[in-house]
């Protein structure tokens, strides 16, 4: 007898599996025909799990004030196999870096084949970059009447990861502008600068300063009680700042002339839309001027 073989019914790891006997021939000269061969199956038969060893491969990242990494799996799995490695990728900090560690932990199998296999182990070390984020800095629009000083200046953030604000960035943000209280009627620029961070690659983007006509002379509408008032011109007039949705001159201390304050003491201006805090002029009171409609 010759070709003798035997085979499980699967591929799969377990113990008890059935090995049945396959592929043999009766060597008897007469083809077979002299003997009536049978067989029998084994039911003890058992197919051990494979080692396999998973490694982990770092993939680079933006800094996002986390310490979440990401990771390639690869492993020495049969070919054809199939099955999924997973686990937890952690780096030490959030900070940029190269070539930082990066740990594994929970490495787990899923999939198909994967009970055919057993972990040479559940944890994997590896590297990858953290590189920095992008962040701009923009200098928000500002607007003042000729003849004052420059208002102080702010700053808008775009980029910031996570719970960071402008005070995880080092040094302090500064503003600079060609206009002074003399500058004639116009538009400026605002230029931001000064901030650094290893975490950000920082760039920065000009506002525009506004300078506006000092305050006329209207007629009041309580002339008959107060006398001649200072405001803004115009009423219910807009003015558009390059680059931005329209302004709008609104409210400020704008006492009669009667009380020898021909300017006015403070200057409000609001975006389109923004609504006015304070109450208006009326008969029994004189104050901050919203009067106005803008549209």
């Amino acid at each position: 007898m010759t070709g003798l073989g035997q085979a499980f019914a699967n591929k799969n790891a377990g113990t008890g599996k059935t090995l049945t006997v396959t592929g043999f021939t009766v060597n008897d000269g007469n083809g077979g025909g002299n003997y009536a061969v049978g067989t029998v199956n084994d039911s003890t038969g058992v197919i051990n799990q494979r080692s396999i060893t998973v490694t982990a491969t770092g993939v680079n990242k933006a800094y996002d004030a986390t310490t979440a990494a990401t990771v390639g799996y690869a492993d020495n799995r049969v070919a054809g196999d199939t099955l999924a490695a997973s686990g937890s990728a952690t780096f030490a900090d959030p900070n940029t870096g190269v070539a930082k560690p990066v740990s594994v932990v929970g490495i787990s199998l899923s999939g198909p084949d994967a009970p055919n296999y057993a972990l040479t182990s559940a944890t994997a070390s590896t590297s990858a970059n953290i590189t920095a984020a992008p962040l701009t800095i923009s200098a928000n629009n500002s607007l003042r009447v000729y003849g004052f000083a420059n208002p102080t200046f702010s700053a808008s953030y775009s980029g910031l990861q996570g719970s960071d604000t402008p005070a995880s960035l080092t040094g302090t943000v500064g503003f600079t502008t060609p206009a002074v209280a003399s500058s004639p009627v116009g538009a400026y620029p605002i230029m931001p600068s000064g901030a650094t961070s290893f975490n950000y690659s920082i760039s920065y983007a000009p506002g525009t300063l506004l300078v506006v006509p000092v305050a006329v002379a209207l007629p009041d509408p309580l002339a008959t009680a107060y006398g001649q008032m200072n405001v803004l011109p115009p009423q219910g007039g807009t003015m558009a700042l390059p680059g931005a949705k329209p302004i709008a001159l609104a409210e400020g201390e704008f006492e009669s002339s009667r009380f020898l304050q021909p300017l006015p003491q403070t200057v409000r201006v609001v975006l389109r839309g923004e609504a006015f805090s304070a109450p208006c002029v009326s008969a029994t009171s004189i104050g901050v001027l919203n009067c106005v409609s803008f549209r």
